[in-house]
């Protein structure tokens, strides 16, 4: 193995004959490195080529990479350019210029939740719904999912440390993406069906790219009350409408006609 060093230089620098297009990244504000380390980016020309760089760094013998990628085109031209950040996040972009040095900072996803607490009070058999609505307010969508944690968190435990479908709620979508300054709804409907008087609670895990809170929990809960005694409610209408008057007049008229009738005889 040769360990000596060797410099090259390019002799086609300053000819003018090729294409060349350097791309600078500026990962702050993710949840990984300020440099961008293992983000790839793929560069497509009009030849019907796409080339793949990655950031790296150290990975040669006793030398560091240059952090941007150079890219050179040849006679071509660039078409579009995909870059695919460390967090899985993508975005492409055309009508880049050739011949530059190029800088692309990563704008992180910013979520907005309202409300974070949604109740239902609601009689049974019943089925009740309530919004969420997800803003994306950042630089970029907000890709989200929303799972259920049915128990009842106590001790140590804490919510949605352990997720637990809640059998009394639906909610959907249950996952998404939001554009970038724009909101979403999602409905989540509370069914107390076959559901005894009392209080249920649980709770809704929100979690997203947004690098600032991945996490947001949303309180839920469903009070069943219980069902009104048809009985006493059928007696309370009765004396409001004044029907036991009425059927005590009834019966005073059959007493009456029941004497005359012994008279009769």
């Amino acid at each position: 193995i040769e360990t000596d060093y060797r410099l090259y230089r390019n002799l086609a620098i300053g000819t003018g004959a090729n294409n060349w297009l350097t791309i600078r990244l500026d990962g702050e504000g993710g949840s990984f490195s300020r440099d961008a380390i293992g983000t790839r980016v793929y560069l497509s020309t009009d030849d019907g080529q796409t080339q793949m760089q990655e950031v790296k760094s150290g990975s040669s013998i006793g030398a560091g990479n240059d952090l941007a990628l150079h890219f050179g085109l040849g006679a071509a031209d660039v078409t579009s350019v995909l870059v695919r950040w460390p967090d899985g996040i993508t975005e492409t972009l055309t009508d880049v210029p050739v011949n530059r040095i190029w800088e692309l900072s990563y704008l992180p996803a910013d979520m907005a939740l309202s409300p974070t607490s949604i109740s239902s009070n609601q009689g049974v058999n019943t089925v009740i719904s309530r919004t969420l609505n997800l803003s994306s307010t950042g630089g970029r969508d907000v890709i989200w999912r929303i799972e259920e944690d049915g128990r009842t968190v106590s001790g140590e435990s804490a919510p949605c440390d352990t997720t637990s479908d809640i059998p009394w709620l639906d909610v959907l979508p249950s996952s998404g993406a939001t554009v970038s300054g724009q909101t979403s709804r999602v409905e989540a409907a509370f069914d107390s069906t076959g559901l005894l008087a009392g209080a249920y609670t649980g709770y809704l895990c929100v979690l997203s790219n947004d690098p600032n809170e991945p996490l947001v929990i949303v309180d839920v809960e469903m009070i069943v009350e219980p069902p009104t005694d048809v009985n006493l409610s059928s007696f309370s209408a009765a004396k409001q409408i004044g029907i036991l008057p009425v059927l005590l007049g009834f019966l005073l008229v059959l007493s009456l006609a029941g004497i005359r009738s012994r008279f009769n005889r």
